[in-house]
């Protein structure tokens, strides 16, 4: 995926969190989930008490169903990867 974000931007062309339906179908999964709203909100409570084997683990259960988690002046933001997984009841299983 590396290598396929720095070709496109060869050519000229934005990273996929730079363009706006990309942006605005993760801000759809993230908004209508409250399951994955309960876990990016567990993640930063992780976070901010220091316990990062914990937040370690949600963010590895996250990607494995292709959700890309980082954290941001506005607290946790989560992506879809292009080969997206997105199970509801793995999901549902991390709250």
């Amino acid at each position: 995926a590396p290598y396929l974000k720095a070709a496109m931007r060869l050519i000229g062309l934005p990273d996929a969190e730079d363009v706006e339906w990309f942006r605005a179908e993760t801000d759809r999964l993230a908004g209508d989930n409250p399951a994955l709203s309960d876990v990016l909100a567990r993640w930063q409570d992780y976070r901010d008490a220091r316990d990062f084997a914990n937040a370690d683990r949600l963010k590895a259960a996250l990607a494995e169903m292709g959700i890309e988690v980082r954290a941001t002046p506005d607290g946790p933001q989560a992506t879809l990867t292009h080969d997206a997984q997105v199970d509801a009841a793995k999901l549902e299983a991390l709250t």
